[in-house]
């Protein structure tokens, strides 16, 4: 074998075993997902939780008829999809009709974390493909449906900001309490962004000890250029690991000053927004598996 010959070898053994390890990665990543879904087996401090945050969700719900939520975030690795998902696990076992949608085509999750076809999806029928949308019931979560991404189209935000999105969602609403859509990261990508008229608000997931103020100033900006709705944070990974309440993330007090989003509930602790009450999510989001240099495939 010729030096040439033994160096492309070498670069191919290098670059199958990189693959090899993101795949493990999503694997791995796709395991702990489904792990801290919520369930009967669920801890009863995850459980009461979740219900906090459920109550909050419905003492915002003004008027009558379906609600329609966008979870995102600033960036990725925040927990934004399994706050939206056991969000959505939870108004269900509050006996609510809930469909999930994942919106996020670019990098789909809830297929994984189901355990339920690919597609045909919401790509699919917003492309004209598929006359009606595919819907499917979550296996074990009674009043749960879903509607996974679909293929990966290359022009998700042009798809999300589409008249088919409004039609399909205004449809829909007759048969749900409430349609929870899992979306990108504000500062990431404009898919969320453009869903504003699609949706009655946003609910920003912030990670206590990760999330930046001006990582969450940029993000708002964004939303405020369109008049979006942002219906409250939810600060997500909020004890310190001495299990005491925030600690050394005082910082966050500062979303205090954005007083004007008036229908923030305000906890105990004198901060703004919803908070889940210590469950932590400190299990490697990005990781392979995550966002990696996937938005910047689709400029």
């Amino acid at each position: 074998m010729s030096n040439n010959e033994t160096k492309q070898s070498l670069k191919s053994a290098a670059k199958n075993a990189k693959e090899q390890k993101i795949v493990n990665a999503r694997i791995e990543n796709i395991k702990l997902d489904r792990k801290n879904m919520l369930t009967k087996k669920s801890s009863f401090t995850v459980k009461e939780a979740y219900n906090s945050a459920r109550t909050n969700l419905l003492f915002l719900k003004k008027d009558k008829g379906c609600q329609r939520l966008a979870f995102t975030s600033c960036y990725p690795s925040e927990g934004k999809t399994i706050n939206c998902v056991n969000m959505a696990i939870s108004l269900s076992q509050n006996n609510k009709k809930v469909l999930l949608v994942d919106c996020d085509m670019r990098r789909p999750r809830i297929r994984h974390m189901f355990d339920v076809p690919a597609s045909p999806g919401l790509s699919e029928h917003l492309a004209g493909i598929e006359e009606t949308p595919m819907i499917r019931e979550a296996k074990d979560y009674p009043n749960l449906s879903l509607l996974t991404a679909g293929k990966r189209p290359p022009n998700p935000a042009e798809l999300l900001s589409s008249d088919a999105m409004i039609e399909m969602l205004d449809k829909l609403s007759s048969e749900y309490d409430y349609i929870l859509l899992d979306t990108p990261p504000v500062n990431v990508v404009t898919d969320a962004a453009v869903l504003k008229r699609a949706v009655h608000g946003y609910l920003m997931v912030v990670r206590a000890g990760m999330t930046q103020h001006d990582e969450v100033t940029a993000a708002l900006a964004k939303l405020e250029q369109l008049e979006a709705n942002v219906l409250g944070f939810i600060l997500n990974d909020a004890f310190t690991q001495g299990g005491s309440r925030y600690g050394r993330y005082g910082r966050y007090s500062r979303y205090a000053r954005y007083r004007k989003y008036s229908n923030y509930s305000e906890t105990g602790d004198g901060k703004y927004g919803y908070r889940y009450g210590g469950y932590r999510y400190g299990y490697g989001y990005g990781t392979g598996y995550g966002y990696g240099g996937g938005y910047g495939e689709y400029k």
